[in-house]
């Protein structure tokens, strides 16, 4: 079975964050993984913030809580889609916080420091006390992380935020709270003598070695059993406008009948699917598959060009996944768009992305 590494920072390393004076209650066991991936919004702040177009220079740092912590709650809680608002889990409970970085040469830029977890638990109350006490250091666990990562990928100094610099890159419609800002991307550096360069904390890596506490490698072995995805088109009869309007009318009539049925033999099958659906029908059928346990990805707005990014994204923002109508891809559906509007995956035909 092919290994998968992670860097971990186990309970039994909690005292050396103590010497280096952390407080108690800011220290948690935790797993960092390093995808090279851009993160949430990543890729439209790099190109604002840094003028950087290079999706190779981006990665996502996740941290994660230790198993032992996880096993705490219940998994529903990593998974509360008005909790963990961006979704990023990626199929593991535990996600704590998550930071886009962008490499450059000897430099690293932080973008993001985000914890939906600890800054959305509210809206389960049950459990909100006890997240926020066990996981309100994931600042300081994350920049400590992200210094790790830095260094470890051949970087002389990491860039960080201000609190400034993130409130401008915060929508204008969210109730945004200054201090809170401060509290994530202020107050963590100052334990590493930071110079601020415009709107940015620099941070020395070489000088601040000795106050990072170096995770160690990490190795679990996962299944190498294949996975088979199922996959749905959902279009009603706006893909056939174009050809046979009659067969269009009466797929309509019969659309929502048939995805009764379908949805009922995938139950019975335990088989969990994605479908792909055209923006102008998710509305009326998102929360009816995701209550069936089912993921769902944009099938085009309306079936009548295959880059609609823009028109998707306008009914739904958090949807990862993307596949143009007919498998039919354009020039504007490149990876650099892709990432620009946050999706993660495009599915198309081997035929039109040049595969076998």
């Amino acid at each position: 079975m092919p290994p998968s590494t992670f860097r971990v920072l186990a309970r039994d390393r909690e005292t050396e964050f103590l010497s280096r004076e952390y407080r108690a209650r800011h220290v948690f066991a935790h797993r960092l993984y390093q995808l090279p991936k851009c993160g949430p919004d990543g890729y439209k702040l790099a190109l604002d913030a840094c003028g950087q177009h290079d999706l190779s220079a981006h990665w996502q740092v996740l941290l994660y809580a230790d198993p032992a912590l996880v096993e705490e709650f219940p998994s529903s809680v990593f998974y509360d889609d008005d909790v963990n608002w961006h979704r990023q889990q990626l199929g593991r409970a535990g996600q704590v916080a998550s930071a886009t970085v962008l490499l450059d040469g000897h430099d690293a830029h932080s973008l993001v420091h985000q914890s939906d977890l600890v800054q959305r638990i509210g809206r389960i109350p049950r459990y909100r006390s006890r997240i926020e006490n066990r996981f309100r250091g994931w600042p300081q666990m994350l920049l400590n992380g992200l210094l790790a990562f830095a260094s470890e990928r051949g970087a002389v100094r990491l860039h960080t935020p201000t609190a400034d610099l993130a409130l401008r890159h915060t929508d204008p419609a969210r109730d945004v709270q200054p201090d809170l800002f401060r509290r994530v991307y202020d107050t963590p550096v100052e334990r590493f003598s930071p110079e601020r360069r415009d709107d940015w904390w620099v941070i020395d890596l070489e000088r601040n070695a000795a106050g990072v506490v170096w995770p160690e490698p990490g190795r679990e072995e996962l299944p190498s059993r294949r996975t088979v995805c199922v996959c749905h088109d959902i279009e009603r009869g706006h893909g056939h406008l174009d050809v046979d309007r009659e067969f269009a009318r009466r797929a309509d009539a019969a659309a929502p009948g048939n995805l009764d049925e379908m949805l009922a033999v995938e139950a019975a099958a335990g088989v969990p699917a994605t479908y792909q659906v055209l923006g102008l029908i998710v509305p009326d059928v998102l929360d009816g598959l995701l209550a069936a346990g089912h993921s769902v990805a944009f099938h085009s707005y309306d079936h009548s060009s295959p880059g609609q990014l823009d028109e998707c994204r306008a009914v739904d923002y958090r949807i990862k996944g993307y596949r143009p109508p007919r498998s039919r891809l354009s020039p504007d559906l490149t990876d650099e768009r892709l990432a620009f509007y946050n999706f993660e995956w495009l599915a198309s035909s081997a035929a039109s992305l040049g595969i076998d």
